[in-house]
């Protein structure tokens, strides 16, 4: 028998080219998700409807039930197709483990939000930047970043961007994107019912709870030397489900790291002018991605049992990769009830 992995998610590619020699420092700083997160986020950002035009595949592995609750264990595709450069998921090209729908993941907008994304004035002529004295100017430097290339400045900090990043969630039969204003206040981007308590509890219009907590520390980098700042979450898991009957689904998972080359760039810059060059400056940069930490489904306890992921190494694409190669059921009494995603997928005869 041979065995054949599928192998999923997320474009990571950069294509351009520069009219000008000034390059930004940390303009190849790329804040992106990794596979499992953003192909989970397709499914979010693009739904599967007549609309969209968009259609998905959906093969069921098992049915959790607890009382009137489901959750569905499955694989889905995502027919919005394999882009340049899109590396696989733990469970193939174009693929993605679904538990019950239930994700968080977080798009990063400049650099990541370390609190409240600063305030400005929108009234004509209240915000201040050219006053010296005032609070704005030094808001001004923070946001340009221009306090960070004064070694005098003894009010040297990091640059704050004003983008705030942009949270996409699935719970239930709820899904939707919210971000942080700068009061701290959840806005939704679009109103559904589900209650946001910070990024750890969500609340379906059923009233079960979802908690969650981060599942990654990565970085991009490519064109400047990395540093701590680089580092990056941009993924949640969950941990428990407290349905409504006061029932509980509990998550365990196992840790991992792993990198692969996410970008490939060659090209040429040009003066501003658009003058004829018979030299222009060619360049050429490649991007790393580094899951320096990641927590990966290891186990689900229900009520009246648990499911078991399994997983193997022999993945070439990515170094230290891992990828799915078996769901299993068993019962409070350890006995197999379901262990049949071998021969669903994996396994050509």
């Amino acid at each position: 028998m041979k065995k054949t992995i599928l192998c999923i998610s997320l474009l990571m590619s950069s294509w351009g080219w520069a009219q000008t020699n000034l390059v930004s420092p940390d303009k190849y700083n790329l804040k992106i998700k990794p596979p499992d997160a953003g192909q989970l986020s397709k499914h979010i950002d693009i739904p599967a409807s007549t609309y969209t035009g968009t259609f998905g595949v959906d093969i069921p592995i098992y049915n959790i039930k607890v009382d009137d609750y489901s959750l569905p264990i499955s694989l889905k595709y995502h027919a919005s197709g394999v882009k340049v450069k899109e590396i696989a998921s733990k469970i193939g090209l174009g693929w993605s483990l679904s538990v019950g729908g239930i994700s968080l993941s977080k798009q990063i907008f400049g650099v990541q939000d370390k609190g409240a994304i600063p305030n400005i004035n929108q009234v004509d002529g209240a915000f201040q930047p050219n006053n010296t004295a005032s609070a704005d100017h030094h808001l001004a430097l923070q946001i340009t970043g221009f306090n960070s290339f004064s070694p005098d400045n003894s009010l040297i900090e990091q640059k704050r961007d004003t983008q705030p990043d942009v949270f996409s969630y699935s719970i239930g039969n709820i899904a939707g994107d919210y971000y942080f204003d700068s009061s701290g206040k959840v806005v939704k981007i679009s109103p559904t019912d589900a209650k946001i308590e910070g990024n750890s509890i969500l609340t379906d219009s059923e009233g079960n709870k979802y908690f969650f907590s981060p599942g990654n520390l990565m970085r991009t980098t490519g064109g400047s030397i990395p540093s701590s700042e680089d580092m990056v979450t941009t993924d949640f898991v969950i941990d428990q489900i407290i349905l409504k009957s006061g029932k509980e689904i509990k998550f365990e998972y196992n840790q991992g790291s792993y990198q692969y080359l996410s970008n490939y760039y060659k090209g040429y810059i040009y003066p501003l002018s658009c003058a004829t060059n018979n030299n222009p400056e060619y360049n050429e940069y490649a991007s790393l991605t580094e899951m320096m930490q990641e927590r990966y489904l290891d186990k689900i306890t229900f009520p009246e049992g648990y499911v078991k992921f399994i997983y193997n190494n022999n993945r070439q694409d990515i170094i230290n990769g891992i990828s799915l190669e078996n769901i299993a059921v068993y019962n409070n009494y350890n006995q197999l009830i379901s262990n049949n995603l071998r021969e669903k997928l994996f396994y050509i005869k």
